[in-house]
């Protein structure tokens, strides 16, 4: 997800003052494609890190499972879990 994320941003920032002409803007792809290695070779170390000190707790805390159901539709399986706590 910070990965592509890195790389969006920087194919916008790539865009910044191309103008509507379609010619201006295929003349950025050379630019862009930097851009985008530049940034995907900066978002590798941060997409562990950025995981492990902002969206992973270990601790579940008071967490209880409820229920877990299983779904499929269309050949695709889901699974529902309820919580708790």
């Amino acid at each position: 997800m910070v990965s592509g994320f890195a790389a969006g941003v920087a194919g916008a920032v790539g865009m910044i003052g191309a103008g509507n002409k379609p010619r201006k803007k295929v003349e950025r792809i050379p630019l862009i494609t930097l851009l985008s290695v530049l940034a995907l070779l900066i978002a590798r170390p941060l997409g562990p890190m950025i995981q492990r000190e902002l969206t992973v707790n270990p601790d579940p805390g008071d967490l209880k499972i409820l229920s877990i159901a299983r779904h499929s539709l269309n050949g695709i399986t889901a699974h529902r879990i309820r919580t708790q706590g």
